[in-house]
């Protein structure tokens, strides 16, 4: 996946998962959530195909390109997630004040 096809799905992902973040009730699981689920959606989508391929001797190649990929899109599903939990929270404010 290329960095601006996995900026593109990952930030679709993580907002459409930001609705379930919204569920959750305690404020402080919600924040440490919100830090920690971007980077593993970010790890774990940028090194499932090495660990899933039965050639993993390419790993060496994937490591060194780690942080140019993970960085970006951790950065991107915890700007999506954010936006999420943003417009969910203002949607139920909405659906409160109106009835």
């Amino acid at each position: 996946m290329s960095l601006t096809t996995g900026i593109i799905i990952l930030g679709l992902v993580s907002f459409g998962l930001s609705y379930f973040m919204f569920k959750v009730k305690n404020e402080p699981l919600r924040i440490m959530l919100l830090f920690l689920v971007p980077f593993v959606i970010a790890y774990f989508s940028y090194w499932g195909p090495v660990w899933t391929s039965e050639t993993k001797d390419k790993s060496g190649e994937f490591g060194a390109w780690a942080i140019a990929f993970i960085g970006p899109w951790a950065f991107i599903c915890f700007v999506a997630m954010l936006l999420g939990l943003l417009v969910f929270s203002r949607i139920d404010k909405l659906k409160n004040k109106n009835g």
